[in-house]
């Protein structure tokens, strides 16, 4: 590239002042690269999501749309609520990556001193924004420490970040193979070697605490950064970039001009160095005085994000008729978008194969970014959709609510949970020998549950007293492609309530036979649904339906190992329902990323959790174990 490199232009950039950088930037917004490729609108064909799934043809598996790169930027606020006046000047929080296993890596810090309550504005989070690939997962969680880096049990919510690219249908043969094909391709070397000369550019600036004093007595907060002369025209220096180049520089300046209340830190609580240089010749094992709180719960809150998708298309065999255009579109949690929307377009000639670069989807939002996902969308010369690319891209930025913590609750109890986790593994079993086994438990088998289609299998089982719904749980592939269409829909149309498409067509398949059946015996009998994993969440949709539709009915929910089933909503609709809840610590489908990812598309397990008290894995006949084990 001719002139300066993006090094040497974001450290010209640094240096101008704020009225300049804003007139430079409008002139910036006008290149034709950092825009729409413009085309006459699309006036025919629709675009349902839906309707193109349940036909695979219309998916053209030749045709994927994937991220190759992604900035990701946060703006947080953290805040502490302690239940008694620390003893001590030496209480601190810190902002982590959640998988950071040293306390001395924050990325950001405040001293709360004797304060039980209070807040942080943190700013930009000193995060490195960029990454290369088609999926990025991360986490951020509030950590309390006295006295160096004793670290106090707290319960933090957690900040997170997503971006993927998926297949449009998981259900067509060879979904996973569209995923492992892009996962594996290496950065592009240019663009690798443009990034490596911004990276400086792309962190926040860097304030050390005897800096961050003596700003506050200046009065201005400054930066260094290496010295370079002002270019003569920085203009000049812009037109020299690449179009790829420009978009890869674009999200730096678009963030520095944000105002100082949203980028700057507060630093009104600064009033001594960081703990890594404070705590620096602590005597790790000096004892602490005097008691810690018993209760603390850290939270974060999100001030502003903004995600930057770098979109990639590619053409393996030949495109549909003698051309096609793919229109890239944005879709906000719906199933349907309209054609004329598009963010870009971009046209594909018969023989145009390979990969091809589309312009950066922006995002700027005050708070978390919603769950945006973006789709291909391939018209013919005639302005006629004829179908939808293979893979789209999901990005989100997010923050889990504020939850108590998860205890058991009062009305409990243990030994007929264990007996519903008992009855959870047998429905594993043959239908035979469930109805030889179920007078063990007191039942007489009734109704067996069954759908090939989505491969959903139960039992209904009954005494005078009581009637037993049982689902099975994951067990054969059909199931697990269940559980990995996210997609949300309602549960009924008049209900404001979403749940996982995948979980709610199965369940769907049944409810009718099982309502049917059960019936006669609401508000004569208690009714108890109960399941592990899968079965967990068929069981939580047949409770929330029975619940919400007949007032009479007294009905306890039994269920384990459960993933996430629908949405914010939904989960707290069981907050004050007799349901139970049991996860095992470390369970990977009902707690760790799986749940992580699944929130942040706004997807949560039955409130409220309980778990037991040790680590295992997902298999039912560890919660039997451990169940069995409980006081």
């Amino acid at each position: 590239m001719a002139g300066k490199t993006g090094g040497e232009f974001l450290a010209a950039w640094k240096q101008l002042d704020n009225a300049t950088k804003n007139t430079l930037f409008r002139t910036f917004l006008d290149d034709p690269v950092l825009q729409p490729r413009i085309t006459p609108p699309v006036k025919k064909g629709t675009a349902d999501i839906e309707s193109i799934e349940a036909t695979a043809p219309n998916v053209y598996s030749n045709i994927q749309l994937y991220p190759y790169l992604s900035y990701l930027y946060y703006y947080p606020t953290i805040h502490w609520s302690l239940d008694k006046t620390p003893d001590t000047d030496d209480y601190w929080v810190g902002l982590y990556d959640k998988n950071e296993k040293d306390d001395k890596k924050y990325l950001a810090y405040q001293w709360i001193h004797k304060a039980a309550q209070g807040s942080y504005k943190v700013g930009r989070l000193r995060n490195l924004p960029y990454k290369f690939g088609t999926s990025r997962f991360e986490e951020y969680e509030v950590r309390i420490f006295n006295h160096g880096y004793q670290r106090l049990k707290a319960q933090s919510n957690i900040l997170r970040g997503v971006v993927n690219h998926l297949p449009t249908n998981p259900f067509v043969p060879g979904a996973e193979k569209l995923l492992s094909s892009q996962q594996r391709k290496q950065p592009d070397k240019e663009i690798e070697s443009f990034i490596s000369e911004i990276r400086h550019g792309a962190l926040p600036p860097q304030l050390n605490p005897p800096d961050i004093i003596l700003t506050k007595i200046k009065g201005a907060i400054t930066e260094t950064l290496p010295h370079f002369s002002l270019p003569k025209g920085i203009l000049k220096s812009w037109s020299d970039f690449t179009p790829i180049q420009k978009q890869l520089i674009f999200p730096i300046l678009e963030q520095d001009l944000l105002p100082d209340t949203i980028k700057m830190p507060d630093l009104s609580g600064i009033d001594r160095p960081e703990p890594n240089i404070y705590f620096a010749v602590l005597v790790e094992d000096v004892d602490y005085p005097g008691e810690p709180p018993s209760h603390i719960v850290l939270t974060i809150t999100l001030d502003h994000s903004s995600t930057y998708i770098y979109p990639e298309v590619d053409v393996e065999d030949e495109v549909p008729s003698e051309g096609a255009w793919l229109g890239l579109y944005r879709i906000h949690g719906t199933a349907d978008f309209d054609p004329n929307e598009y963010i870009n377009l971009h046209y594909m000639s018969r023989e145009q194969k390979g990969s091809h670069k589309l312009s950066v989807i922006k995002e700027n939002n005050p708070g978390p970014t919603t769950s945006n996902t973006y789709v291909g969308s391939i018209f013919d010369n005639n302005d006629q959709q004829t179908g939808i690319a293979a893979t789209n891209i999901e990005a989100v930025i997010s923050v889990d609510a504020s939850l108590p913590p998860a205890i058991f609750k009062p009305d409990f109890d243990k030994d007929e949970a264990l007996q519903y986790a008992k009855l959870s593994n047998l429905a594993y079993e043959e239908y035979s020998t469930i109805q030889q086994q179920i007078v063990s438990y007191g039942l007489t088998a009734d109704m067996r549950i069954y759908d090939s289609a989505t491969d959903t299998h139960g039992f209904i089982a009954s005494n005078d007293d009581s009637v037993v719904i049982t689902f099975r749980g994951t067990y054969s592939l059909a199931n697990w492609l269940t559980n990995i269409h996210f997609v949300k829909k309602r549960i009924t149309e008049r209900q404001p309530f979403l749940a996982h498409t995948g979980f709610l067509d199965a369940f769907k398949k049944v409810c009718k036979s099982i309502e049917a059946h059960i019936k006669p015996s609401i508000g004569k009998k208690k009714i108890y649904t109960t399941g592990h994993s899968l079965g967990g969440a068929l069981a939580s949709l047949l409770a929330f339906q029975i619940s919400h539709n007949y007032e009479s009915a007294n009905l306890t929910n039994y269920v384990f190992g459960c993933p996430p089933v629908g949405d914010i909503n939904f989960s707290e609709y069981f907050k004050d329902k007799r349901s139970h809840i049991i996860t095992i610590q470390n369970d990977p489908v009902a707690t760790g990323p799986l749940i992580g990812l699944t929130a942040a598309r706004g997807l949560f397990q039955p409130c409220q959790v309980m778990f037991l008290p040790a680590a295992g894995s997902h298999n039912i006949l560890e919660y039997i174990a451990q169940m069995e084990n409980l006081p």
